[in-house]
């Protein structure tokens, strides 16, 4: 659920859409229905999880999913199971079975949708940048496959296992949110991808013509304030002032 709170957040960003406050307000529900699939869960459990999430929104704290997890049922862990193996083949069949020029290809067109939605059309030189990019990106689809293949693997057998909520939430932790078991060369590589993202974003921002900066100027002020929104209505306080500097356009 972690994950999926984070893919709510980097949709809103790379759309530039306005949605920021319908989308974290129906993060429970999200949540909800994606353990329904994956975990198989009885109404029962649906509730007692459906409050979990409530709580644990407010607290903003870590993985919230141990202690649903320590309560499942062995046919409920086979169903789990099963899950990741769907995943995984369409995971593989979309990032490992396809040709390099057509993933080369694909890493090129999502790069130019994101940015174009920030910044509207993009001018061929423009987008010979971010063709760049594409590029120059390490592949690490194989390593990243075979780190999700270790990591539920290990969780299947904490649950077979009978594993608490405290052991569970720990080992999440460790294998799905904090990076502290990837393989320290697919970390490196990683690390490299991320550095040459931000050298060629900050060379294509330098070539935005005046429409393109007001453009993605104005998504940064609508995020801003539906940003600052959440901030007002929410616990704990968390400091926006900078981003609203930024975005309003009165930074260096």
């Amino acid at each position: 659920m972690e994950r999926l709170a984070l893919l709510a957040w980097v949709l809103v960003l790379l759309a530039g859409c306005s949605v920021v406050s319908t989308v974290y307000t129906r993060l429970d529900a999200l949540a909800v229905m994606q353990a329904r699939e994956w975990l198989d869960l009885d109404r029962e459990q649906s509730g007692r999880f459906r409050e979990r999430v409530r709580l644990r929104m407010q607290e903003h704290r870590a993985p919230l999913l141990a202690t649903t997890l320590a309560e499942m049922r062995p046919v409920q862990i086979e169903h789990l199971g099963r899950a990741f193996d769907r995943s995984n083949a369409e995971y593989h069949r979309e990032f490992l079975a396809a040709s390099p020029q057509r993933r080369d290809a694909e890493r090129r067109n999502s790069l130019r949708r994101g940015v174009e939605r920030w910044s509207g059309r993009l001018e061929p030189a423009q987008r010979a940048i971010l063709d760049r990019l594409a590029q120059e990106f390490v592949d690490g689809s194989a390593d990243w496959y075979a780190h999700r293949l270790r990591w539920q693997a290990g969780l299947l057998e904490l649950l077979h296992d009978g594993a608490d909520a405290g052991l569970i939430e720990a080992y999440v932790v460790r294998w799905w949110a904090d990076g502290s078991e990837f393989d320290q060369q697919y970390a490196t590589r990683m690390q490299g991808n991320e550095q040459l993202a931000a050298q060629r974003m900050a060379e294509l921002i330098n070539t935005l013509e005046p429409a393109q900066r007001a453009r993605a100027a104005g998504r940064l002020r609508s995020l801003a304030g539906e940003l600052y929104a959440l901030h007002r209505a929410g616990e704990p306080p968390l400091e926006l002032a900078g981003l609203r500097a930024v975005a309003g356009g009165r930074s260096r």
